[in-house]
């Protein structure tokens, strides 16, 4: 079954860099968890417009991370952080800011 994270209307500025910030913050703790079990999984579950990530570690400590958003496929699913690290990673490459010089020109 696939699981898909569907991200609300990004057109807002505001909107786009809280759910960047979650999405940042979500892809910081999956590579935390990572460095400690390569093989971590994490628990997806839909709340009220967001979805929560919960990554337990090999310590039994438990991270929560909250995004804007909805699943599709469940409403709780569990997955490879992995996937989710890269998933984020990918989406939040298009964000970054084009490199310009002193002047304004882009690079």
């Amino acid at each position: 079954m696939e699981i898909r994270l569907v991200v609300p209307d990004l057109v807002h500025a505001s909107t786009a860099k809280q759910w960047q910030a979650a999405a940042r913050r979500t892809s910081q703790v999956a590579d935390r968890v990572l460095a400690m079990d390569p093989d971590a999984l994490a628990r997806l579950r839909q709340v009220d417009g967001a979805v929560d990530f919960f990554f337990s570690t090999p310590t039994t400590t438990i991270y929560m991370q909250r995004i804007p958003g909805t699943l599709v496929g469940s409403d709780d699913a569990v997955v490879r952080a992995r996937e989710i690290r890269e998933a984020l990673g990918s989406y939040l490459s298009r964000f970054v800011p084009p490199r310009v010089d002193r002047n304004g020109a882009p690079h």
